[in-house]
């Protein structure tokens, strides 16, 4: 499951968890003040007639009924301050007050992330989404001073930011080719780039091209629908294979389609890449966008 998808089903359990709260709450306040409890009712029951004559159109009935209202909840007041109860006795409470159930939160920049709140869904779908063997990436440890290309590295870094939150001149393509030196990094910035992603409420997927096709159907919608998806270890020999090739022309079409960014890794060169590929693939990197 994505994200997404995730805190939706933690969103109604979270609906669920407030409403017995709220119910055990004024079980408790009722217990204590058995008078609140006949107030209430009798407030109820009076609400119930008055609906009644509001649809039958007796304004007699409708006057008689506010009035007692009127009294009603005069007395409640009075309960309440002479019991000491909160007046918000009956009232939901969020589980958590900085998203107020939501999963998300505001950043400083103005962007939606995930609520803390939702930490263990975070490392669910990070799991979920092709990751499960890279715990260890963490963006933190990410460094651009790494091999001594600090400025072409900080550029990268930028450039895949700017793919997966699809902005400047990210815009414009929706396949992009990242393509470096053997034991660069490549693979370790991409994965970090999904995993923030997620943690900004992105579905993403991570698949080694020799993979994709031969992928299980789940992880073949997964790749068709994430909103970002990395192919790493992408090689031109390995799309000579026709399962792999037909997997991945239509993979980037249906994303292309849906305006959808995926980012292919690669140790090889645009041009070696583009002579080498199956044809169908070699159009697509013909006109993808470099990160640089």
């Amino acid at each position: 499951m994505t994200i997404k998808e995730l805190i939706y089903q933690a969103n109604s359990e979270a609906d669920s968890e407030r409403t017995l709260r709220r119910e055990e709450k004024i079980r408790k306040v009722y217990e204590a003040c058995p008078d609140l409890k006949k107030a209430d009712k009798e407030i109820g029951d009076l609400r119930g007639k008055r609906l009644v004559a509001v649809i039958d159109r007796n304004d007699k009935l409708i006057k008689i009924c506010d009035e007692q209202l009127d009294k009603l909840r005069q007395q409640k007041e009075l309960i309440l301050k002479s019991n000491k109860i909160d007046p918000g006795y009956d009232e939901e409470e969020y589980i958590c007050s900085k998203c107020r159930d939501t999963g998300f939160v505001k950043g400083k920049d103005g962007t939606d992330k995930v609520c803390s709140c939702r930490k263990d869904l975070i490392g669910e779908a990070i799991r979920d989404s092709g990751l499960a063997d890279y715990a260890s990436f963490d963006m933190k440890n990410y460094r651009n001073d790494y091999l001594g290309e600090e400025t072409a590295r900080a550029g990268i870094l930028s450039s895949m930011v700017s793919v997966m939150m699809n902005t400047g001149a990210a815009k414009d393509k929706d396949l992009w080719l990242y393509s470096g030196k053997v034991q660069s990094g490549k693979s370790y910035l991409a994965i970090c780039v999904l995993k923030a992603a997620v943690k900004l409420g992105k579905s993403v997927y991570y698949i080694k091209c020799e993979d994709v096709g031969y992928s299980s159907e789940t992880v073949t919608d997964a790749l068709r629908s994430a909103d970002f998806i990395v192919i790493d270890d992408f090689a031109g020999e390995v799309t000579q294979d026709n399962r792999c090739a037909s997997a991945l022309n239509s993979i980037i079409e249906t994303r292309s389609a849906a305006g959808l960014k995926t980012v292919l890794v690669s140790s090889m060169p645009k041009d070696d890449l583009i002579s080498t590929c199956d044809m169908r693939i070699a159009g697509k990197i013909r006109n993808c966008g470099d990160i640089r």
